[in-house]
């Protein structure tokens, strides 16, 4: 509520700049949709400068035409906004490799903390678009918990989100416990990606969130070849490769 009343001041006093840091971090998806539509009318029409700090890269694309990296206190690249977005993106990439410890990752508020992540082991971390990426989840339950699935958030290098998809349910035991599991990623396009791992149970009515761990683990889906002799190209196409158009009439011959 503060940051809903914090924005709906600061949009309406007759400054030149307006400064927003991470006020989209909160509130539901209309708020986040009406602070997107009011920035745009105080940079567009209005003439306003809006300085927008913000680690989204969706709304990033969508509201800047220009774009400053920082790290640690200090200016690393200033400029357009794809190139900014890559060097983010390659700043904050996790490295790849086989075995991440996530025990003490923070988590965010809202969970119910009866179990928790400790580690994710790949069989690779890197896979053709055909294959499929193999993982395994070492849990500590404190209780038993039936018909949990895992809500798997796939996001770019730049991290927005691609996609997300769901296990089927599984039962976790007091104590230890290590979960497999294979995702079928035939639909991702060449590129590295980060995944945020989200354990839930649902009872028919109510969903409940036992552990989330933000930027668990990285994998990247390899090229197998050039799509019409062509590479792949991410920020134009997306990082969705789509199955082909079938063509129903109009073929040749």
């Amino acid at each position: 509520m503060f940051v809903k009343l914090a924005f709906s001041v600061a949009a309406h006093l007759d400054s030149e700049i307006m400064i927003m840091d991470e006020v989209l971090a909160v509130g539901d998806v209309n708020f986040q949709q009406k602070c997107l539509k009011k920035m745009r009318e105080v940079a567009q029409v209005e003439g306003r400068t809006v300085l927008y700090v913000s680690h989204n890269m969706g709304t990033i694309r969508q509201l800047c035409d220009r774009c400053i990296v920082m790290d640690k206190g200090k200016i690393i690249f200033d400029g357009d906004v794809e190139d900014a977005i890559g060097v983010y993106a390659k700043g904050n990439m996790l490295a790849l490799q086989s075995d991440y410890d996530v025990s003490k990752i923070k988590r965010l508020e809202g969970i119910t903390e009866a179990c928790h992540l400790n580690a994710v082991h790949l069989d690779c971390g890197s896979m053709a678009r055909e294959k499929k990426l193999r993982f395994s989840l070492d849990y500590d339950s404190r209780r038993e918990i039936p018909d949990v699935m895992l809500r798997f958030v796939i996001c770019s290098a730049g991290g927005a989100a691609v996609g997300t998809a769901y296990s089927q349910t599984f039962t976790l035991r007091p104590g230890e416990s290590t979960v497999k599991l294979e995702f079928d990623g035939k639909n991702l396009a060449p590129g590295e990606y980060v995944a945020d791992l989200i354990t839930i149970s649902y009872d028919g009515t109510t969903q409940t969130r036992h552990d989330i761990v933000v930027r668990a683990f990285a994998f990247t889906v390899e090229e197998d070849e050039p799509l019409y002799n062509m590479k792949w190209n991410t920020n134009g196409w997306g990082s969705i490769h789509f199955d082909d158009v079938r063509v129903l009439e109009g073929k040749n011959g």
